[in-house]
């Protein structure tokens, strides 16, 4: 594997129509930071291993791995942290579009920090019309609520409090000390 201080991990399955402006944005991050683009395609069959080829042709940085046991995001992020190589690993979502200085934002917060066991998330905000269709299991009622997830300035989490989905970055200490992801948290189908 590529040496990197960060890496960012993309979970996918069947999103290839969203994932091709998610790995476009991510090719347009301005930092200082060598870093590296894992995304673990959960058993797709939309063209989505063929859009990954395409994109590993033209990115040195972007790494593809295969998670077979399907409709497991926790198992696919799990799966992407073992494999990473950066100190600092990020999260983002197939559909989701991260700004130009997203990387440099919490490569700059984390420095300095990292001894700590220290989490960092920030504001998502849907792109409501654009993104259809939304997933059966999605109530068109929760949809305004999406991005709606905000703590706060810096401060520990309470309890029962938590984190999520497209804007999040940790040490890989977390991963290491803490475990992987909860893969019991899944949706069925």
């Amino acid at each position: 594997p590529m040496r990197a201080d960060i890496s960012v991990v993309v979970a996918t399955r069947n999103r290839a129509g969203y994932l091709a402006g998610c790995l476009e944005s991510l090719a347009k991050q301005k930092t200082t930071a060598k870093f590296e683009v894992v995304v673990v395609d959960n058993g797709s069959d939309d063209g989505t291993s063929e859009l990954l080829q395409q994109w590993c042709d033209q990115q040195s940085n972007l790494r593809v791995l295969t998670e077979k046991r399907r409709f497991g995001k926790s198992r696919a992020l799990n799966a992407g942290f073992e494999k990473a190589v950066g100190g600092l690993l990020l999260v983002t979502d197939d559909d989701a579009l991260v700004d130009p200085d997203w990387i440099e934002a919490y490569r700059t917060f984390f420095e300095g920090r990292e001894d700590q066991l220290l989490m960092a998330g920030g504001l998502i905000r849907p792109v409501h019309p654009d993104l259809k269709p939304w997933p059966r299991w999605l109530s068109q009622s929760a949809i305004p609520l999406l991005g709606e997830l905000d703590h706060g300035s810096e401060r520990p989490l309470k309890e029962f409090e938590h984190v999520w989905g497209p804007n999040l970055a940790f040490s890989a200490q977390v991963f290491n000390q803490l475990g992987p992801w909860d893969e019991s948290a899944h949706r069925n189908g």
